[in-house]
């Protein structure tokens, strides 16, 4: 078996093990025999659990940036890539915070070993959505005065829908309440602009014309 197949069964492995038993009551020893190994081949791949728990969640958000670059290289129109990019987020983000009873401790693990980890996927999520909204420009789809500010007032919006495992709000997202506010930033997008903003935006072009 190829290195790195068989790296990425081990990480599978560990996520199956670590979501239905937790980290705590995970040896790797188990995690070897799930694997099919032996402990000494497994410590070539991983030192330790904490490796592991990195190593799951770098399988998380590879498999966040390949949804991503899938959607926004695909025919849809700029909407509906928005609308099908933010409820794959909250899609993933769902199962991996309801799928397992130790959802919490795992994602604790997570802010304690790669605390800048939430903060990439932020990031991640704010470029995401600017693409998406200068490709709706271009195609004369959007009518945005400023897309960074309003890629950024978005994201924090639908941030409370992508909540932590163990930092839920009081009130528990649900899909058709994100949907439905993805579509008012939709609908607001596709308004004419006021002449106040058109007038604000043909001097910024200008601006950078001149620079």
């Amino acid at each position: 078996m190829d290195k790195s197949v068989k790296r990425q069964n081990i990480v599978e492995k560990a996520k199956h093990r670590f979501r239905k038993y937790g980290l705590r009551k995970t040896a790797m020893h188990e995690i070897a025999s799930d694997a099919g190994l032996s402990v000494g081949t497994l410590y070539l791949y991983f030192k330790n659990k904490e490796e592991l728990v990195i190593a799951c969640s770098e399988l998380f958000a590879e498999k966040h940036r390949q949804a991503a670059r899938e959607i926004l290289s695909s025919q849809m129109p700029p909407q509906e890539k928005l609308l099908h990019y933010v409820l794959n987020r909250y899609r993933a983000v769902e199962d991996t915070r309801v799928s397992s009873s130790h959802a919490a401790e795992i994602a604790r693990a997570v802010i304690k070993l790669r605390p800048e980890r939430f903060a990439e996927d932020n990031q991640w999520l704010f470029e995401n959505v600017l693409a998406i909204l200068n490709e709706g420009l271009q195609l004369g789809v959007f009518r945005i005065e400023k897309a960074e500010r309003d890629a950024e007032i978005f994201v924090q919006a639908i941030t409370y829908f992508l909540p932590v495992a163990g930092m839920e709000p009081y009130f528990t997202p649900t899909e058709a309440k994100l949907i439905k506010m993805v579509e008012w930033f939709i609908d607001k997008w596709q308004e004419p602009l006021t002449a106040e903003s058109q007038k604000k935006k043909g001097l910024s072009k200008s601006k950078e014309k001149k620079k």
